[in-house]
């Protein structure tokens, strides 16, 4: 069967169009099964929302493609033992294959933005087909060819134990040649946005055993609505500005899942936002006004990580980390940050080398002139600062990721006060405590994929994992709609 192609205009006659075409494919039987295939599950979640408020139907479901193509061709690649690949997994081998290669990136190899930057790029191109690598490589510039040879290299370092959606895409591809569930002979694909090669190649493979209807959207004629620009002094006012616009149009009747708040990017405005929708007490959903990576328990990982990496560990570096995050003693007791900040000033403590004998220096003299508890107190700091350089090692020094998981979840535990201190936490500190244990355990796994690495690799790899959930707020259809422009 041939693939169907209608267009529609965006708004309430996409979704009049919607509720057309599934009564076109169940051809007068209700209870016919339709899936609809739609761009992310916040349009399904609309779409299924209107359908049911105007008649309603019944038999039909909504996935997004990513899921399909897991029900159809995930089975096939576990079968062949490989595993799903995470952010992490692309990270570390995209910087093995940087890190092996003498072409034309090898200068700033090791940059954290070169590495990011072979990683989007690789999945991105892992959606092109191979004629389109073989032109890039063989025709293009000698950027773009030391490009396509470094994501060869990474695709050739993942592809015996990995998959990722583009194998999904291929897999369910071909899982579709051996016939169709019943579900999914009848298929509309509800406005599609961008689709790339390997989903149409899924679309058309849904097409030669079944009805597949694609609805895309336009902007209709006449329709695009009057821009009102408004000048503010700062991020803050603008916000504020936002919101004051989204209640007066709530008084004046316009329901609150029908307006939305976005900006460009998420700093500083994915905070400003949230804070301002809840002091105006609006209720809303989208992305968090506060990131993963900026929760306590991310923090404390990655800033303690980090701590030493460069000028090891200095005065001003150590108490300005323990003023946002809490820290314990190795018996359990929280530090007493303000003494032993004013310890250190008063024994002129700065760089990294001055922990041991001026400290030791001051708390001797302390002593002398009968000052018990400051000699005690710097005694303490020192232990602790010890401690902490035990527990981390040189900065240098590579260990593997199992070892590296198990002194992020150490700290976390110890600097949080163990179960009894995470459960005190908010509610939100100890959903993203639980996150952060997860990723550290993902990363833990990384061992078979790459050899030791040093804490700063580690780091930088968490914070992209952190980064690549970024979570939701509220229920999708409930209040204001509040995420970034694209």
């Amino acid at each position: 069967m041939a693939l169907q192609q209608r267009t529609t205009p965006y708004g309430e006659p996409a979704l009049v169009a919607l509720r057309a075409a599934v009564q076109e494919l169940q051809e007068g039987d209700p209870l016919t099964p339709v899936t609809v295939l739609v761009y992310s599950n916040a349009v399904g979640v609309a779409a299924r929302r209107w359908l049911a408020a105007h008649g309603g139907v019944a038999a039909v479901q909504f996935i997004t493609t990513f899921r399909l193509a897991e029900l159809l061709g995930g089975p096939a690649l576990v079968r062949q033992g490989r595993r799903p690949v995470s952010t992490p997994v692309i990270e570390v081998a995209a910087r093995a294959a940087l890190q092996a290669s003498t072409g034309l990136f090898a200068p700033i190899a090791a940059h954290q933005a070169t590495v990011a930057a072979l990683r989007s790029t690789y999945r991105e191109l892992r959606h092109v087909p191979d004629p389109q690598w073989g032109a890039l490589a063989g025709r293009g510039s000698a950027r773009a060819k030391e490009v396509v040879r470094l994501c060869r290299s990474v695709q050739h370092r993942l592809a015996a134990e990995w998959y990722d959606e583009a194998d999904l895409l291929h897999a369910a591809a071909a899982a579709c040649q051996a016939g169709l569930a019943h579900e999914l002979r009848r298929t509309i694909v509800f406005l599609p946005q961008r689709l790339r090669s390997t989903e149409r190649g899924l679309l058309e493979a849904l097409a030669m055993h079944g009805q597949v209807l694609v609805l895309e959207g336009h902007v209709a004629s006449g329709t695009i609505p009057e821009v009102e620009v408004v000048d503010t002094s700062d991020a803050d006012e603008e916000v504020r500005e936002a919101v004051r616009l989204v209640v007066a149009a709530a008084h004046r009747g316009v329901p609150l899942h029908r307006m939305a708040v976005v900006w460009p990017h998420d700093t500083p405005y994915a905070r400003l936002v949230a804070e301002h929708l809840d002091d105006a007490g609006l209720a809303w959903n989208g992305r968090p006004g506060t990131a993963l990576r900026e929760r306590l328990a991310a923090r404390l990982v990655l800033d303690v990580f980090r701590l030493d990496h460069r000028r090891g560990i200095r005065r001003a570096d150590l108490f300005a980390l323990l003023a946002h995050v809490p820290a314990r003693t190795e018996a359990g007791a929280p530090v007493p940050r303000q003494q032993w900040e004013r310890l250190a000033r008063d024994a002129g403590l700065a760089a990294d080398a001055d922990w041991g004998p001026r400290l030791t220096q001051f708390a001797d003299s302390a002593r002398a002139n009968g000052r018990e508890a400051d000699a005690t107190a710097a005694a303490s700091l020192q232990a602790f600062v010890a401690s902490l350089r035990a527990t981390l090692g040189p900065a240098d020094q590579p260990e593997s990721w199992a070892h590296w998981a198990g002194v992020a979840l150490q700290l976390l535990t110890r600097w949080l006060g163990g179960h009894r201190g995470i459960q005190a936490l908010p509610v939100d500190e100890v959903e993203a405590y639980h996150r952060v244990q997860a990723a550290l355990d993902r990363l833990a796994r990384l061992d078979g994929l790459t050899g030791p690495v040093t804490r700063a690799v580690v780091a930088e790899t968490l914070e992209a994992e952190l980064d690549s959930a970024p979570g939701r707020v509220g229920r999708i259809g409930v209040g204001v709609q509040a995420g970034p422009l694209a």
